[in-house]
């Protein structure tokens, strides 16, 4: 564990639950760790009491895993399910979703944009492989067999339950009523395209969800239907507005790792890391002209998996955009392979 890692977890107000275990954060506030096989290990879900029962908040991914913990859940104490709140459609957090409404009845709770991009990820999983799709990563300077690759793990809806056909929409602004609480209502870019966190002024604490998860970085992502955009302005913007309501006494409830406290020293790591990164981009592409893919093999370790590649090139192209945005670098023409390469203007 890094010392930056080490210094959050020291300051985390609970201990870590088991996998599939419930600690108290504090009366009628429940934080639930859910099982997740990949590398990370586990996404925090949370339980408010809620009209004789619970809201749950990113009930995790659909598997035989997670299934049985929720079986369990809902045989206990806990099991009245009032409400499920997804804070983003990525599916280490929303997979659960579906099956825990058919479960319970209880409804979705989501914000608008990311409610459309679940339901539009469930309908139409195959276009990763099509050309659109594989065009936007041979332009980066992925190459076939991988572009493939990424297309075949990205189709496979491992972990995915289909959504509920209804939600309520959460609305930046509209106060959310959760039994005796009211929470406002926020959104976050950069990571997700209008991530929803939760903030309970009344007791200063913030669910985060993936925005801010404390001394380790959430990955930055660009839509591939958006290839010149700039999550990463949107994503400064966005914990600006954060550090705007927060002190270093808020307690932030993330989407992975521990509840910590100082989210205005949080926030200002993230922003330093992606300073950082963006420069180091700019650094390697006044030596010679990169792609997204080139950039990524020396920034990230070179045997990445499918999955970690693309969300490589995905982290990678933000940093461009961005510079490309400020006037100081430009893409080249395209090679006679398709990609593209980063260079001074």
């Amino acid at each position: 564990m890094s010392g930056a890692a080490e210094s959050f977890r020291r300051r985390s107000v609970v201990a870590a639950p088991a996998s599939g275990m419930i600690a108290e954060i504090r009366p009628g506030l429940l934080w639930l760790r859910m099982p997740l096989p990949i590398k990370i290990g586990h996404v925090n879900a949370y339980l408010m009491e809620d009209d004789g029962g619970w809201a749950v908040v990113d009930p995790g991914y659909a598997d035989e895993a997670s299934i049985e913990v929720w079986r369990s859940v809902l045989a206990g104490p806990h099991g009245a399910i009032r409400k499920i709140i997804v804070t983003h459609h990525h599916v280490d957090h929303s997979g659960m979703a579906g099956w825990l409404h058919q479960a319970t009845g209880a409804p979705l709770l989501m914000g608008e944009i990311e409610y459309l991009t679940y339901r539009l990820a469930a309908a139409d999983p195959g276009h990763y492989a099509r050309a659109s799709f594989q065009a936007y990563l041979r332009r980066n300077g992925v190459d076939g067999d991988n572009a493939q690759a990424i297309a075949r793990v990205l189709t496979h809806r491992a972990g995915f339950t289909p959504p509920p056909d209804r939600y309520v929409s959460l609305k930046p602004g509209e106060p959310l009523r959760l039994g005796g609480r009211t929470l406002d209502v926020t959104t976050g870019e950069g990571h997700s395209t209008g991530q929803i966190m939760l903030r309970c002024a009344g007791e200063d604490w913030m669910i985060t969800a993936d925005q801010l998860l404390g001394a380790l970085q959430p990955i930055m992502i660009l839509p591939h239907c958006e290839p010149d955009g700039d999550p990463l302005a949107r994503l400064s913007r966005s914990l600006d507005d954060v550090a705007a309501v927060v002190t270093a006494d808020t307690l932030a409830l993330p989407g992975h790792y521990q509840p910590f406290r100082d989210m205005p020293r949080a926030i200002a790591r993230l922003k330093r890391h992606h300073r950082q990164r963006r420069q180091r981009v700019a650094d390697l592409c006044r030596e010679k002209p990169m792609s997204a893919a080139e950039i990524a093999a020396i920034t990230f370790a070179t045997d990445l998996n499918p999955r970690q590649l693309n969300h490589a090139v995905g982290e990678i192209v933000p940093y461009a955009n961005s510079l490309v945005a400020e006037g100081v670098m430009r893409w080249l023409e395209p090679d006679p392979l398709g990609v593209c390469r980063l260079a001074p203007v």
